[in-house]
C-alpha cells in the first residue's frame, strides 16, 4: 500500500453527479509504517440509493470549550495527523484535535458504520464541489441512520457529566420543582416550575435542597460548550430522522435527556446568577436546546403533507411571521420562515460568515415544503460575503409582509483568527 503526501486533489476525486457523498470508515489500526494513530478509509455513496446507509458526525471545529486553556490545546499548532485510505493509496492528512479526539471515542465504541464528517468527506479546498455539498445537507441529515453529538471530552478540573445525570435524576424525574438552592445562597418562594410529564402537565411544589456546585457545573456547561453556539448544529439536529445521540468523553446522552434538564431550568429566577460571560463577553446558559426540540416536533407534524396554505397555518402561531390576512403564497410563506429562523438564531457562530445563512437552508425548506421556490437561495462559495448577504436581503424584501430582517443588520460573534475556517464551523 503506497503511502504518500500528494496534494489534497489526488485525495478527492471528483465526485459523480448527482447526490453522492464520501464517506469514512475508521479502520482498526493504522499501518505500522505510519505515526498515526487512526487509519480511516474514504468511499462513495450515493444517497437517492434506499439501500445506502450511513451516519454523520456534528462537532465544532476547534477547541470544544471557551477557556484559554482550551484555545490553547487546541489550537491550529496542535493539529493531528491520521491516515487516509482512497482505493489504494494512503495518504496523510491533518485535522483538528477535537475532530481526532471524537474519532477516537468512535473508534472506542467500535464504530464501523460508514460515517459522513463535513471536515473528511468534503474537499474543502474545492469551493464549487462545497457549494454542492452544501446545498444537499438537507436530504443527507434527514436520511442518516444517527447523528452524533460531539461535545467534546469533559473537563477533567470540572467534569460535568456526572452533574448533568444527577440533576437529570433528582429534578426532572423526582422533583419537578423547588425552593431553594444552598451552600453559598439560598433562594427562597420561587413560582413552581412547570414540567410535561408523563401524565401530564404537572405543578406541585416539593421543599428539597439542591448542591449549588451541582446546579453551577450544569450552567456552566451550557455556557461555555462551543458545540451550543454553533451555526451548523440547529439544522443538523433538527433534520435528523432518529434521535441524535449526545457524547461527552466516554459518556453519552440523549439529546431528549438534556431537553428536559434544560427546560427545568429555564426562565428560572436563579437563571441571572447561575450564567457566566464568556470570553467575548456574551452571557447565557447557551442555546436553548429546548427550541430544538420543538421543532424537531414541529416538522414531524409537518410531514404529514399539505399544500403551502395548510403548511402556513400550521406555521402560522409559533414559527412563521405572516401577516393574518395577507395573501399566502409559496414565497411569503418561505419568507417568513427565513425571518423567524434568523430572528431567533442570529446569534449562532460560523467561521464563515456566509454559513449564518447557507446553515439553515435546509431547515427553512423543510419548513416551507415541497412547493419552496427552489432559486431562493443556493450556497455559493465562490460569491463573496457581501454579495451573499445582499442578494439573500433583497429576496427576502421582495416578498416579506415586513422588514425584520433588516434590524439584523449589526455586529454579530466571530470567530478567533486562529481558528481553521473551514466546515464546520
Amino acid at each position: 500500500m503506497d503511502i504518500s503526501n500528494n496534494s489534497i486533489t489526488s485525495k478527492y476525486k471528483p465526485l459523480p453527479k448527482g447526490k453522492h457523498i464520501r464517506v469514512l470508515h475508521i479502520l482498526e489500526a493504522a499501518p505500522v509504517s505510519s505515526d498515526s494513530q487512526l487509519l480511516i478509509e474514504l468511499t462513495e455513496l450515493d444517497i437517492e440509493d434506499d439501500s445506502a446507509d450511513w451516519d454523520c458526525l456534528s462537532y465544532t471545529w476547534g477547541p470544544p470549550i471557551s477557556t484559554p486553556e482550551s484555545f490553547e490545546r487546541y489550537g491550529t499548532a496542535n493539529d493531528v495527523v491520521i491516515m487516509l485510505r482512497v482505493g489504494e493509496h494512503e495518504y496523510r492528512h491533518t485535522i483538528g484535535r477535537n475532530l481526532y479526539e471524537a474519532l477516537q471515542q468512535l473508534e472506542n465504541m467500535n464504530h464501523r458504520r460508514p460515517l459522513w464528517i463535513a471536515a473528511i468527506c468534503i474537499n474543502q479546498d474545492d469551493p464549487a464541489e462545497k457549494s454542492r455539498q452544501v446545498s444537499m445537507m438537507d436530504d443527507l441529515f434527514s436520511r442518516t441512520k444517527r447523528v452524533y453529538v460531539w461535545m467534546g471530552v469533559d473537563d477533567p478540573e470540572a467534569p460535568a457529566f456526572n452533574d448533568i445525570v444527577w440533576l437529570r435524576t433528582v429534578l426532572v424525574n423526582k422533583i419537578r420543582d423547588y425552593e431553594k438552592i444552598n451552600e453559598d445562597i439560598t433562594y427562597r418562594d420561587f413560582p413552581p416550575v412547570k414540567m410535561e410529564g408523563i401524565d401530564g402537565l404537572h405543578s406541585f411544589k416539593i421543599n428539597t435542597t439542591i448542591s449549588w456546585t451541582r446546579v453551577r457545573a450544569l450552567f456552566n456547561f451550557y455556557t461555555y460548550r462551543r458545540y451550543l453556539s454553533r451555526a451548523w448544529m440547529v439544522q443538523e439536529l433538527c433534520l435528523a430522522k432518529n434521535e441524535p445521540l449526545i457524547l461527552l468523553g466516554e459518556h453519552t446522552i440523549t439529546l431528549d435527556s438534556m431537553c428536559q434538564l434544560q427546560e427545568t431550568f429555564a426562565g428560572h429566577p436563579t437563571m441571572p446568577y447561575l450564567t457566566h460571560k464568556e470570553p467575548d463577553g456574551n452571557a447565557g446558559m447557551g442555546f436553548e436546546i429546548t427550541w430544538i426540540a420543538r421543532m424537531r416536533a414541529k416538522l414531524h407534524q409537518l410531514d404529514i403533507g399539505g399544500d403551502h396554505e395548510q403548511r402556513s397555518k400550521l406555521l402560522m402561531d409559533d414559527l412563521c411571521g405572516v401577516k393574518r390576512g395577507a395573501k399566502i403564497t409559496p414565497k411569503t410563506v418561505h419568507c417568513a420562515v427565513w425571518e423567524e429562523l434568523l430572528c431567533t438564531l442570529h446569534q449562532r457562530r460560523s467561521s464563515d460568515p456566509r454559513d449564518l445563512i447557507y446553515s439553515l437552508i435546509g431547515l427553512a425548506n423543510r419548513f416551507s415544503g415541497a412547493s419552496h421556490p427552489q432559486d431562493f437561495i443556493r450556497p455559493d462559495y465562490t460569491s463573496d460575503v457581501e454579495k451573499v448577504y445582499v442578494d439573500f436581503t433583497a429576496q427576502i424584501l421582495t416578498y416579506s409582509s415586513n422588514h425584520r430582517i433588516l434590524s439584523l443588520a449589526s455586529a454579530r460573534p466571530t470567530e478567533p483568527a486562529d481558528l481553521d475556517t473551514r466546515l464546520p464551523s
